[in-house]
């Protein structure tokens, strides 16, 4: 053991690197190899620092083995790269797990959107609003477009979205298929207009907006006899201007040989569907080249990094949309949905149309912004039932009946996600049917029928209220609905359904609905009344039990035969107090007709049987 003073003992310290990002394996080989040149004679292996700190005690003696630790363990390349891909393992790993905490997070607050929604709609249902904005909405909401200052730019940008209706003129340059081809056109169409707004005059208005809004002086931009062409390229590249474009590349094409000979093919090949070889962009940042071409490239080869070009939500959502492949790829990425005016955007370009509507119910526009936007996205789309949820909120603060009545008509219009066929085969349309579920819930029954010159409600919504009401079994609705259009024959349907009913549950008095009932038996004649009048007298001889009540019964006095396979389960839930009656007072007669009446009526053999010996005898 070497027994020198181990203050005078040195070694060298472990060797030490800063991560660095390896972008040029080649030129990483050769700094390595540089390195374990130099430090050759120096310890740099991990496991001779295990030997010297084991057990948490300092082996001075190992410190100077350096001749034994170099020839036992060499630094080589393959370690190196091997450690440099694990690395790699562990910060894709990391980048997956914050992936899956984003979207259990998004998870979260979709989960706590959809726990607030009724306490959201039940907002919307107590929402003030203003004398002034109800007036309008009250005196326009039939206009197509009214004249509305709206102070929200997302809800104005969603009203021009539906309210352009305009033909999308296919640029013969512009191939590229894509599913968001109409919001493309859209949000390129809005931009020349706003440059268009931007400039003094109408003329080569692209070239006036590049030199007013940028400078031919900043050092990361190429000019040419005082034009930023790459700028003009893209600028027609943001208004959908394909065309216009490849004539500036072709009016300018010594300047771009040299300085981007391939643009005008990669444009073509791109805006034809081709996709466009990432090297390309690769080459280009090689270089200190005009950042609008750098741009340009990004946009062709699909390059995801947005530059400070892209300055506003509209051009970020221009440049995603052109690169997306599908609506969920696009709804999916995160930075689109910073903020709740921005997410309605997004979802509504991907038609996720709930997630539209519902944060335009949640959110507190204004209401006369909300109103009419949110007409025209339901008008434009067919999806009557937001907008329907939002009318009924606010129907009672209409002054006049009639416009109340004219508004829900207005709603009851065709619905498109229905094929032909079906429509044909359904006779209810939906949107008829969440009209008479709204009618019903909003207790504004009084506005099916108006006497004198207002048009009443549509048929098609009242038919639909009476059929909700009879499921619901609401007679007392339904009865006034009916009395509201002047319809006995249905109104006699019901309360005969009533009376049924007493008897079949063995109720003895008729509790709801007598007034209406001695109302109708006291008119004129009809099958639904006689009906009426006959199961009246049952009712009495199932309270009474006697002979006499029995005898004064309609339906031993000629009864229509039409009507007597009606009374079919009326007949055999009274039929034994019937023959009991008839037995005790040995009627021969009454049980002749009685055994008649039950061969026309069609009672089984069961229910004979129940007519019992004594009653079978006397026949």
């Amino acid at each position: 053991m070497n027994t020198q003073n181990p203050k005078k003992r040195t070694f060298s310290p472990i060797l030490t690197l800063d991560p660095i990002r390896i972008e040029n394996y080649s030129f990483f080989n050769a700094q390595i190899k540089t390195l374990i040149k130099k430090y050759r004679h120096s310890t740099r292996n991990s496991k001779f620092l295990d030997e010297i700190f084991k057990d948490g005690e300092i082996d001075l003696n190992k410190c100077m083995l350096k001749d034994k630790i170099e020839k036992k363990d060499k630094i080589n390349i393959g370690n190196v790269l091997t450690g440099y891909f694990e690395d790699k393992i562990i910060e894709h790993n990391e980048r997956f797990i914050q992936k899956c905490k984003r979207i259990a997070q998004e998870k979260i607050e979709n989960k706590k959107i959809q726990t607030d929604s009724p306490e959201k709609k039940l907002a919307l249902k107590y929402r003030k609003i203003a004398f002034n904005d109800m007036k309008f909405i009250e005196n326009n909401f039939n206009e197509l477009n009214p004249l509305i200052e709206f102070s929200n730019p997302f809800l104005y940008m969603i009203y021009r979205f539906f309210s352009s209706k305009m033909s999308l003129k296919y640029d013969n340059q512009n191939k590229r298929k894509t599913i968001f081809y109409n919001e493309l056109s859209f949000l390129e169409t809005e931009f020349f207009d706003f440059i268009k707004k931007s400039v003094p005059n109408q003329r080569n208005v692209v070239q006036q907006y590049v030199e007013l809004k940028y400078s031919n002086t900043d050092i990361f931009v190429e000019s040419y006899n005082g034009r930023l062409l790459f700028a003009e390229i893209f600028v027609h590249l943001r208004c959908g201007q394909i065309s216009d474009a490849i004539d500036l590349l072709n009016e300018f094409s010594e300047f771009f040989d040299s300085t981007a000979s391939d643009l005008k093919n990669l444009i073509v090949s791109f805006y034809n569907g081709k996709k466009i070889p990432t090297s390309e962009h690769s080459k280009i940042l090689k270089t200190k080249s005009d950042r609008f071409k750098i741009l340009i490239y990004q946009i062709l080869t699909e390059n995801q990094k947005i530059t400070d070009i892209i300055g506003t939500f509209n051009d970020f959502l221009w440049f995603r949309m052109l690169h997306a492949t599908t609506a969920t790829d696009l709804f999916s990425r995160h930075e689109l949905k910073t903020n709740s005016d921005c997410e309605m955007i997004t979802s509504l370009f991907c038609k996720k149309y709930k997630k539209t509507f519902e944060i335009l119910l949640s959110k507190d526009y204004h209401p006369v912004e909300l109103f009419f936007t949110l007409k025209k996205i339901c008008f434009s789309l067919k999806i009557i039932e937001p907008f329907a949820e939002l009318v009924f909120s606010i129907l009672k603060q209409f002054t006049k009946q009639e416009n109340k009545i004219s508004l829900i008509n207005m709603l009851d219009i065709e619905e498109t996600t229905i094929s032909d066929q079906k429509r044909a085969s359904n006779k209810s349309s939906p949107n008829a049917r969440t009209i008479a579920n709204l009618l019903i819930e909003s207790d504004n029954l009084d506005l099916a029928n108006l006497k004198g010159d207002v048009c009443p409600i549509k048929p098609n919504i009242v038919n639909n209220l009476a059929e909700i009401l009879h499921k619901k079994g609401d007679r007392t609705n339904l009865l006034r609905l009916y009395y509201l259009f002047d319809n006995d024959t249905k109104i006699l349907e019901i309360l005969n359904e009533y009376l049924t009913d007493l008897i079949l549950k063995d109720k003895k008095e008729i509790q709801e609905h007598n007034d209406v009932i001695n109302y109708f038996l006291s008119c004129s004649s009809s099958l639904e009344k006689d009906k009426m009048l006959l199961l009246v007298d049952l009712i009495h001889f199932s309270n009474n039990r006697d002979i006499l009540t029995l005898k004064n019964c309609l339906l031993f006095d000629n009864p229509s035969r039409d009507l007597l396979p009606q009374l079919k389960p009326v007949i055999s839930k009274l039929l034994p107090i019937i023959t009991q009656a008839i037995t005790e007072a040995d009627d021969l007669p009454m049980a002749q007709t009685f055994s008649k009446l039950c061969n026309i009526i069609g009672i089984g053999e069961r229910c004979r049987s129940m007519m019992g010996e004594q009653l079978i005898m006397m026949l």
